[in-house]
C-alpha cells in the first residue's frame, strides 16, 4: 500500500495541473478559503478512492469543494478540541504557579496527557472524515457506534499508521526542502501530494473493513446424511 500511495497522487492525465493547483492552495492555507478547498479536495479523493477510482478527481465545482471542506475542517475541530482543552488547562496551571521548575513540570504532564488524546482524536476523527466523505452527511463522522467496527479493525489500524509513514515523510522532505530559499516554496506542493497519498491509505482501509462488514454470511449447510 505504501508504494500505492506514493504513485496515486501522480496517475491520471490531469495529475500535474491537480498537484500545482493543490500546492499553491496549500501555500495559501492560512487563509479560510484555500484550507477549505484543499480540505474539500481530500473529501472527494476519499469519496473517489471508496468508490474504486484508479485515479485521483481533479478541482472543479468549487462551490462544493469548498463546503466539503468548511465541514471537513468543522469535523476535525470537534476531534482536536479535548486534547486542545486538556492541554490549555496544564498549560494555564504552569502559567499561574510561575515557579520555573514547577510549571514546567506541569506543562510537561499536561502534554503527557493530551498527546494520546490527540493522537486518539487523530485516529477515530480520520474514521469519522471518511464515513462523512462516503456518506455525505456531516453527522455521520460522529455516529460512533457505526465507526466501532472500524477503528477497532487491524485492517484499518494498519492502512492508518502506513498513511502516517507517508506523512512522515513528507514532513522530512518538505523540512529539507523549506530550508532552501525561493525553492522552499516547493515544501507546500510536497504537503499537498502526501497528504492525497495518506488519504488514499485511509480510504482503502475503510473500504475494505466496510466490504467485508457488508460482506453476506456464507449459508448454512446441513451435511450430507
Amino acid at each position: 500500500m505504501f508504494s500505492d500511495a506514493l504513485t496515486y497522487p501522480k496517475s491520471g492525465t490531469d495529475a500535474v495541473k491537480t498537484i500545482l493547483i493543490g500546492g499553491v492552495l496549500t501555500l495559501l492555507s492560512v487563509l479560510l478559503v484555500p484550507i477549505a478547498l484543499v480540505t474539500g479536495y481530500v473529501v472527494r479523493v476519499a469519496r473517489s478512492v471508496n468508490d474504486g477510482a484508479e485515479t485521483p478527481p481533479v478541482f472543479d465545482d468549487w462551490g462544493e469543494l469548498f463546503v466539503d471542506g468548511v465541514k471537513g475542517v468543522a469535523i476535525m475541530f470537534v476531534y482536536f478540541l479535548v486534547p486542545a482543552v486538556v492541554f490549555a488547562v496544564f498549560a494555564g496551571g504552569a502559567a499561574f504557579l510561575g515557579a520555573a521548575r514547577l510549571g514546567a513540570a506541569v506543562a510537561l504532564i499536561g502534554a503527557l496527557v493530551a498527546f494520546p488524546l490527540w493522537l486518539a482524536a487523530w485516529y477515530v476523527g480520520t474514521a469519522g472524515f471518511i464515513n462523512f466523505a462516503v456518506t455525505g452527511r456531516f453527522g455521520a463522522a460522529f455516529e460512533f457506534e457505526a465507526l466501532r467496527p472500524i477503528v477497532t479493525s487491524g485492517t484499518f489500524a494498519t492502512a492508518w499508521l502506513v498513511g502516517l509513514g507517508v506523512l512522515v515523510l513528507g514532513s522530512v522532505v518538505s523540512g529539507i526542502i523549506g530550508l532552501i530559499p525561493i525553492i522552499g516554496l516547493l515544501a507546500a506542493f510536497v504537503a499537498f501530494y502526501v497528504t492525497v497519498a495518506a488519504t488514499y491509505c485511509y480510504a482503502n482501509g475503510f473500504a475494505d473493513v466496510i466490504s467485508v462488514e457488508s460482506a453476506p454470511e456464507a449459508p448454512d449447510i446441513d451435511p450430507a446424511v
